[in-house]
């Protein structure tokens, strides 16, 4: 599993192994950050729908822009545990 590591002083990012992640890929890292802070809460995808994409655009592309980046984060190694009343990573270590 991989360990994602948050840092906050100077510049910010998230680490996931060897890939870092900075506020210049503003929603991947608010998915990233929103999921790592979590402590074992669920969320639903329309909760991240409208936490990361509430301007007015459509739910259908809100949807497919929250699967897309779902998608992004399993390439960088995570995993999530997936259940009707939600969703949250696999193991991670903050």
């Amino acid at each position: 599993m991989p360990r994602i590591v948050l840092s906050v002083f100077g510049d910010c990012s998230i680490e996931v192994d060897e890939v870092r992640l900075t506020p210049n890929a503003p929603h991947l890292f608010a998915l990233l950050l929103i999921l790592a802070l979590a402590e074992g809460r669920r969320y639903t995808r329309q909760e991240l729908q409208d936490l990361l994409f509430n301007d007015g655009g459509s739910s259908r592309a809100a949807s497919h822009n929250v699967r897309q980046l779902l998608y992004r984060l399993r390439q960088f190694g995570l995993s999530f545990d997936e259940q009707p009343s939600g969703l949250r990573i696999y193991g991670s270590e903050l």
